[in-house]
């Protein structure tokens, strides 16, 4: 009896892990899409995810996900996804250079 709830168990986390990341997919696939809806739209805007970001950076994604929920660097929400202006992140890195120079 044990074992059968075990099993049973496992076969809930495993479907409801696949669902999640089925979601997570097709969330990528919508926000990718808008992004490039925008991008044709209006030429002046580079819009990146952040995973783009932190691959620019040599950064890891996690951190421009922190940074972005704390407020700490300029980005927005899109469908529950962070987009960001990539020359908006050019300027607010020059103004966080200078600060630090003149320290």
């Amino acid at each position: 009896m044990l074992k059968r709830k075990k099993k049973q168990n496992r076969r809930k986390n495993k479907s409801a892990k696949s669902s999640l990341k089925k979601k997570s997919t097709a969330i990528d696939r919508l926000s990718r899409s808008l992004i490039q809806k925008v991008r044709k739209k209006d030429d002046s805007l580079q819009l990146i995810t952040p995973r783009e970001l932190a691959q620019m950076l040599g950064v890891c994604e996690v951190t421009i996900h922190r940074l972005a929920r704390k407020g700490a660097m300029p980005s927005f929400k899109l469908g529950g996804r962070w987009i960001i202006d990539l020359t908006t992140i050019q300027e607010w890195i020059k103004i966080k250079s200078m600060q630090k120079l003149r320290r």
